[in-house]
């Protein structure tokens, strides 16, 4: 198994899974690298992602397995392969052949780092407002937070899966580690409104980027 890191930046962070699935497939079925194929009438290369990023969301650091046969070669030459059959803003970074005993994607999956990108147009005062919000977040041990699910009022607490949270304001950002678990996890957008005091009409307005995927 060959575990490849990719980005998904500019307009490719405008796909699907499904379309950034299909991207990476073709791709590596350019390469020379052999892959292996599921059983069954309708056989697919048995790829495995850590995680589905949001349409839209800009990420410098993705992962997924690929099983295959070993590669002869040198993997800076495969990466080479793949990545000239992606399109512009996606590019693999790293490629590392896992050892037999690698614990798969999804039970090494940790969490994720992001830049919160603030408005070109934020003050001081807002600066200040955002400096504030944070304190008071990390000066509490649970932060229950509201949102509509499926047509359902939903209220949990999100404290135990932020991380870190830190303003570094002569860059108008913020920066954030998130954890993700089995029993679910918080979005950049519920730090934007809910930490940070955005309103809703207004959070769109903060950029995000997914600047690493935390592995175990």
């Amino acid at each position: 198994v060959y575990r490849l890191s990719f980005t998904k930046t500019g307009r490719t962070r405008f796909l699907s899974h499904l379309e950034l699935a299909m991207a990476l497939t073709r791709a590596l079925r350019r390469s020379s690298l052999s892959l292996a194929y599921s059983a069954g009438f309708h056989p697919h290369p048995k790829i495995s992602f850590a995680t589905a990023t949001s349409v839209g969301m800009a990420s410098l650091e993705e992962y997924l397995d690929v099983t295959a046969a070993e590669y002869p070669g040198d993997l800076s030459n495969l990466k080479n392969e793949i990545n000239a059959a992606l399109p512009y803003g996606m590019e693999i970074t790293d490629i590392q052949l896992l050892p037999y005993i690698a614990k798969d994607l999804a039970q090494s999956l940790y969490g994720f780092a992001y830049d919160l990108i603030l408005p070109a147009e934020t003050d001081e005062e807002k600066l200040r407002n955002i400096a504030d919000s944070i304190e008071n977040f990390l000066a509490v041990k649970t932060f229950p937070i509201t949102r509509q699910s499926k047509g359902k009022t939903i209220t949990r607490d999100i404290h135990p899966f932020i991380e870190a949270i830190t303003l570094k304001a002569e860059e108008k950002k913020v920066t954030t580690t998130l954890r993700h678990a089995q029993t679910g996890s918080v979005r950049p957008i519920d730090i934007i409104q809910h930490v940070l005091g955005f309103p809703a009409d207004q959070a769109q307005q903060v950029y995000v980027t997914k600047t690493k995927t935390l592995l175990t």
